[in-house]
């Protein structure tokens, strides 16, 4: 199949749009409102969603992604937010948290008030045999298939952003630093790109650190949540390879370059130890970098609450819109 071609395979969307057909491009699928109760039938009935356009091919596997619009598509060049899933390197994907995260708490003001498209990218995990840096060469690539394609699809290459929880937290910060370094597919390896901004939600930022943290816990209480997901993400083999540690911590690649980033972390993540994101935010500041962090009282891993009795501080909605705003101020 060609790149850019967009085909649904089985159920179309199945937590954001409905129906069971084929879609090709440019033939797009609408949102459904049994899958999003809390978003309103105005916005859901203003917005498309271009499914499953391929990106690139690795060995014979295609990579794709979903693009949220207008309907109708784009009027002008507008920015695109870039949007990676979490699951610890090993569940979940591209339709994941587009709904009931992104869409429900920011869809409509980025989309319809502000006019963005929001790119869900699928990225290869444990299934794919992938380990690093394979999300970030696909993360990228999506990126620059998306520059490359800019007119087709009405986006501004100036204003690309990214947004990710947990494992695509860690991919944000690593994007917002290093991006050139990232290449695979050779068809698009002429494109080099910075992004505008973003933002991590419970990302892994230092790997050594919850490396460690995990080993501790595995010994201290026997969760091994943690550490099984960084074997996902460096395999097993190499969990404890410190050069590796080094290559693959997003805090190794902060400086000057670092594009502007928001730290947000749950006080209370009981998976993504809180404190590495506090250190991590202290030293971006030391360095002079336009990093701002967000610490959710009270927050488990993506801010759910720590108890029934004591919510996060603040909302949730309050969370996305302040994620919002960040964006917007360092459009470019």
């Amino acid at each position: 199949m060609a790149h850019g071609q967009a085909v649904a395979r089985g159920r179309v969307l199945s937590r954001a749009c409905h129906g069971k057909q084929t879609i090709y491009l440019n033939v797009v699928a609408p949102l459904n409102k049994k899958d999003s109760a809390m978003i309103r039938q105005d916005f859901l009935d203003s917005v498309e969603c271009l499914e499953d356009v391929v990106y690139k091919t690795v060995k014979g596997h295609e990579m794709k992604l979903d693009l949220y619009r207008p309907k109708g598509g784009p009027r002008e060049r507008t920015p695109l937010l870039i949007l990676l899933h979490g699951g610890g390197w090993f569940r979940q994907d591209k339709k994941h948290e587009v709904v009931e995260r992104f869409l429900n708490w920011m869809g409509e003001e980025v989309i319809l008030k502000d006019g963005w498209q929001i790119a869900a990218v699928e990225y290869r995990m444990l299934k794919d045999h992938a380990e690093f840096p394979d999300q970030l060469y696909d993360c990228c690539d999506a990126v620059r298939y998306m520059i490359r394609h800019a007119e087709k699809y009405g986006v501004d290459p100036r204003n690309i952003l990214v947004g990710g929880s947990s494992a695509g937290g860690y991919a944000a910060v690593m994007m917002a630093s290093e991006t050139k370094k990232w290449k695979e597919d050779p068809e698009l390896a002429d494109i080099d790109f910075d992004i505008a901004a973003a933002v991590s939600f419970s990302g892994v930022l230092d790997v050594e650190w919850i490396v460690k943290s995990g080993d501790r816990k595995v010994d201290e209480t026997g969760d091994g949540r943690i550490r099984y997901c960084m074997q996902c993400l460096l395999s097993r083999g190499r969990l404890h390879d410190e050069k590796l540690w080094k290559e693959s911590s997003p805090r190794s690649y902060m400086g000057p370059q670092s594009r502007p980033c928001l730290l947000v972390y749950g006080t209370a993540d009981s998976l993504v130890t809180p404190d590495h994101a506090a250190d991590m935010y202290r030293q971006a500041k030391e360095m002079g970098l336009d990093w701002e962090e967000l610490a959710v009282i009270n927050g488990e891993h993506n801010f759910a609450p720590g108890t029934a009795e004591q919510p996060t501080v603040p909302d949730t909605r309050s969370i996305y819109r302040t994620a919002r705003d960040f964006l917007r101020r360092h459009l470019r």
